[in-house]
């Protein structure tokens, strides 16, 4: 199950729209989720969620009703074993899972395990574009909004440079963290109610430090580089390098362990092995440091708040990371002016340059072997076939 934090996955091909099938990797929040609960020992409202079959459990109407949110955070809630840090469990009696693919013009990766994004995602996804390919004879583009961005990124990049040369058209990243974000370290000190809930408390928070998502996205340490502290208290500052001496200061309980289990997967992700194209935001207060009126105490305190630019949920410094990498292969970057790291997605001017630099030229595309020279290969047409 992919939980809150993770992305779906769906094949979009519309050829009225676009000559090259499409594959989009959403972000934090937009999965729906199924349950099957069998039992719960915590209310006798609670008993309302016990069911034999799945039925949907994210989104939920019922989070702004703060009894009803409470019974469902308690079935959203992951846990750890010390034997394996990286992979979180469900409740016992709980079972969730992706929702099914029910509309008939998609096709996705269905009941995704999320708890663990490991090769069997990977293979998922290879296959998908595989039949994408195979379904229209054209190379397919990858979609990654936010956290879906990385996701699309560490793909691409596990993949064999004949592979990736064959079926890969373009890899589109929209408002992706590259280095992290610190509204996802806010999660973890807060809470966050994800425009759900009335309120934040600490049931909230338990259950967003239990997903290894939004704990992934807190700032890397490689590679955030800036030396100012992201929060402050009375008598300690806190930099990225610091995270897992804050964890253990706020009492988040394993914290630490399980951070430094995953950070590697995102904080060492390298340019895209592919064409790319990288779009952000730009213009809006965003979140950059935590401000703890009194020493850091393992005593719940709401901190106050700094911002810096952004797009109102990543800070420049992260969005910009694609500007530096190198021109060994078609890139395009591009900041959207005054757009939100949401509202971007209904930028009709960015959505209509998508389109074009998912439909431009490909004839001259490189295929680009480790330790050799860049070999310029001409695209070779293919009969498209029937969907």
């Amino acid at each position: 199950m992919l939980q809150i934090i993770a992305s779906c996955v769906t094949l979009l091909v519309s050829l009225s729209v676009a000559k090259r099938p499409i594959i989009l990797i959403h972000g934090i929040g937009d999965s729906k989720i199924e349950a099957k609960v069998d039992k719960l020992d915590l209310s006798l409202l609670c008993t309302l969620y016990k069911s034999k079959d799945f039925y949907v459990i994210w989104p939920q109407k019922a989070f702004q009703w703060t009894l009803t949110s409470f019974c469902i955070l308690q079935i959203l809630t992951l846990f750890y074993e010390k034997s394996n840090w990286k992979r979180g469990k469900n409740k016992e009696f709980v079972e969730t899972r992706i929702f099914e693919n029910d509309f008939s013009s998609l096709d996705s990766i269905r009941n995704v395990d999320g708890f663990n994004r490991d090769e069997k995602y990977n293979k998922k996804l290879q296959k998908l574009v595989e039949k994408a390919y195979e379904l229209t004879g054209e190379k397919v583009s990858l979609f990654g909004h936010s956290i879906g961005a990385l996701y699309a990124n560490i793909f691409i990049n596990s993949q064999s440079p004949e592979w990736v040369y064959k079926h890969i058209n373009i890899n589109i990243a929209v408002s992706a963290p590259w280095k992290g974000m610190i509204l996802a370290l806010h999660d973890m000190a807060v809470g966050n109610h994800y425009n759900y809930a009335l309120n934040v408390d600490i049931d909230w928070r338990k259950s967003l430090r239990s997903f290894q998502g939004n704990l992934g996205l807190t700032p890397f340490p490689k590679k955030w580089e800036s030396t100012d502290p992201i929060v402050v208290s009375k008598s300690k500052n806190y930099t990225a390098k610091d995270l897992s001496n804050f964890y253990n200061d706020i009492d988040f309980l394993n914290g630490s362990t399980r951070f430094n289990s995953i950070v590697d997967i995102f904080q060492n992700i390298e340019p895209t092995k592919s064409d790319s194209m990288c779009l952000y935001g730009d213009g809006h207060l965003t979140l950059s440091q935590l401000v703890y009126k009194r020493d850091i105490s393992k005593n719940y305190e709401l901190p106050t708040f700094r911002f810096k630019n952004g797009d109102n949920v990543t800070t420049q410094n992260s969005l910009m990371w694609c500007d530096t990498w190198p021109s060994d292969r078609y890139r395009k970057v591009r900041k959207i002016e005054n757009s939100t790291h949401y509202g971007i997605l209904n930028n009709q001017d960015m959505l209509d340059d998508v389109m074009k630099t998912i439909n431009r030229d490909i004839s001259n595309q490189k295929l680009i072997l480790p330790g050799k020279l860049a070999l310029v290969i001409k695209h070779l047409t293919q009969s498209s076939k029937s969907c």
